[in-house]
């Protein structure tokens, strides 16, 4: 059974028992998984920490760090005063749709997360906030539905009003940032209602205002790289950001 951590995407690692404790234990960002041939478990943490898989079958998880004396590491002092701190966790294991597939892939360095497990970091690393209005509009919400289901793979990582002046004419802006997730297709989901896509999106459909157009920008919106077509959807690239400046 091998480990694995996502730092920018999954890595592997291999528990050494030649190695000391300190050796075999590896920083998890977001997510850590252990998997043999046919089935994995997935642990998705809303907190980063350490994580290992010291014995066959075993997640450790180390949700304190405790030291006497000075690591050499910038702090000039031990670590004595810890405070309890609330951690959260979800754990998801499922069942290979092809073990032979799995068993070969299993030789390489890095892997993805499936998309169940995406879903279930994304739930508790982005929890959703609602605002309920004291006095409620019967009006506002006939109007307005908001943003469309975006497919499963696919992340809104920000959508902001730009900087406008209020003496200006020109029609308002926004920034749209998406983020393609990168998934193993051996472990698709079958009680999930989003779809897969392959990375296509339509900017036009996705909103229930009105879009009059829409540019590719980079990610600090300074750089124009043209005008999209609303006509046509935008493919995104597997592990990849986009930025789009919309004209409503």
């Amino acid at each position: 059974m091998h480990c694995f951590v996502l730092i920018s995407q999954i890595q592997r690692h291999q528990t050494l028992d030649k190695l000391p404790l300190q050796a075999n234990v590896y920083p998890m960002p977001t997510m850590a998984f252990i998997q043999d041939s046919k089935t994995r478990v997935t642990l998705a943490s809303k907190q980063p920490l350490g994580f290992s898989s010291l014995k066959l079958g075993w997640l450790e998880v180390f949700l304190d760090r405790r030291l006497m004396q000075d690591d050499n590491r910038g702090l000039g002092q031990g670590i004595k005063d810890n405070i309890i701190t609330p951690s959260m966790f979800s754990l998801i294991v499922e069942q290979s749709r092809d073990p032979l597939a799995n068993t070969a892939e299993q030789r390489l360095p890095t892997a993805y997360p499936s998309i169940l497990s995406h879903l279930s970091s994304q739930q508790i690393l982005h929890p959703m906030s609602v605002l309920i209005p004291r006095v409620p509009s019967p009006q506002f919400a006939a109007l307005f539905s908001g943003i469309a289901a975006l497919p499963c793979d696919i992340h809104l990582v920000n959508l902001r009003l730009l900087y406008q002046s209020i003496s200006s004419t020109t029609p308002p802006q926004s920034a749209l940032i998406l983020h393609r997730k990168g998934y193993d297709c051996h472990y698709l989901p079958t009680a999930v209602t989003c779809s897969l896509t392959e990375g296509k999106v339509s900017l036009r459909d996705m909103f229930s205002l009105r879009i009059e157009s829409a540019r590719d920008m980079s990610l600090s919106l300074l750089h124009d790289r043209g005008v999209i077509d609303l006509t046509n959807v935008v493919s995104l690239a597997p592990m990849e950001l986009y930025a789009y400046q919309l004209n409503w």
